[in-house]
């Protein structure tokens, strides 16, 4: 990065600020840095510039969307925006787009200031969006074929770990702070069975009477640290242990699973509190239809391996209000920390 152009280097440094880039976080994902993501994210920002359609706002539906990959999600979203765009035409819509913002909070702001109608999300960005955004959840998505994964807690296979108490003292490692399934449900599941969460870095233990935990960045991390006993154990979904690049095959055989959450929907899509009826439940008709059109079907398999929308079960809502609970006592714990 010493090498950047001064006035570049400058304006990444303003776009940290802007893209509110915490620092002090572990470094996540493919960009290697916070330098290297701002950059990105202003040549990004200078190419959406361009592609935002003519019509008016009143007349565009605007999928948003959190993104360490704008290039790559816009050309996955595009297309499903433009399929529903197209079938909403007899109630003034004219235009589909894409808005794509590093973070949850860009996002919640732009929910709030009517510049995006849909989004979709996990279970936890879904209730800070809800919180923080007043956005409604209208349905849930078959992420890669599955409408519904929860937390799996993983230890060596000789470890003498085989419940959740087994883990005071010891370092649990998580993936990262936005991780539905591999922080924020396993977190709360042990919050709600009064452990006390102590985070701590490498190498440092925690307290005898409290669980320590620090982050990975990636799921084939926390099975290698676990599988090296780098960690006692971690905590990831059971997608992510059936998924041979996440725990290969030859680091699986050293491993075992010792506890398992409750289910949670897979993915879930929202709008914005203030939308239309009519054009909230076009828009719920039209997903809930689209898997049976050859062509909407293929639009949902080239998003994340998408197979259908899905209405939300009895089931559901409930995980999701018993979710919506816990989340207020875990954003206490994360003020503590």
């Amino acid at each position: 990065m010493n090498g950047m152009p001064g006035g570049i280097r400058e304006m990444a440094r303003g776009a940290v600020r802007y893209l509110d880039i915490d620092r002090s976080a572990p470094k996540l994902g493919w960009y290697g840095g916070d330098m290297i993501k701002a950059v990105y994210w202003l040549v990004w920002l200078g190419l959406y510039a361009g592609m935002v359609h003519p019509a008016s706002r009143a007349h565009t539906l605007i999928l948003g969307k959190v993104s360490t990959n704008p290039q790559k999600h816009y050309r996955q979203l595009k297309p499903l925006v433009d399929y529903v765009a197209e079938r909403m035409q007899d109630l003034g819509i004219q235009a589909g787009d894409v808005r794509l913002v590093p973070n949850e909070r860009e996002l919640a702001r732009l929910l709030r200031e009517g510049k995006v109608d849909w989004m979709t999300d996990s279970v936890f960005p879904a209730l800070f969006y809800q919180e923080s955004a007043g956005a409604e959840i209208i349905l849930k998505r078959w992420k890669k074929g599955v409408p519904s994964y929860r937390s799996v807690f993983i230890t060596r296979a000789d470890a003498p770990i085989h419940e959740l108490a087994d883990l005071k003292g010891k370092v649990l490692v998580f993936e990262d702070p936005g991780s539905t399934t591999a922080f924020f449900w396993p977190a709360v599941e042990l919050l709600r069975r009064g452990y006390v969460l102590q985070q701590v870095a490498a190498g440092q233990r925690p307290e005898r009477q409290s669980i320590g935990y620090r982050f990975t960045s990636s799921e084939i991390n926390i099975s290698m640290q676990v599988a090296e006993g780098k960690a006692a154990a971690g905590v990831y979904s059971d997608l992510d242990w059936e998924d041979r690049e996440h725990t290969p095959a030859r680091v699986r055989a050293r491993l075992r699973i010792f506890h398992r959450t409750r289910p949670l929907p897979r993915m879930l899509e929202l709008v914005r509190g203030d939308w239309h009826e009519k054009l909230r439940f076009r828009l719920r008709q039209i997903l809930l239809q689209l898997h049976l059109d050859p062509k909407g079907a293929k639009v949902l398999k080239a998003f994340q391996k998408s197979r259908r929308f899905e209405a939300l079960s009895t089931e559901d809502w409930d995980m999701i209000r018993q979710a919506r609970r816990l989340f207020v006592r875990f954003h206490e714990f994360l003020l503590s920390q």
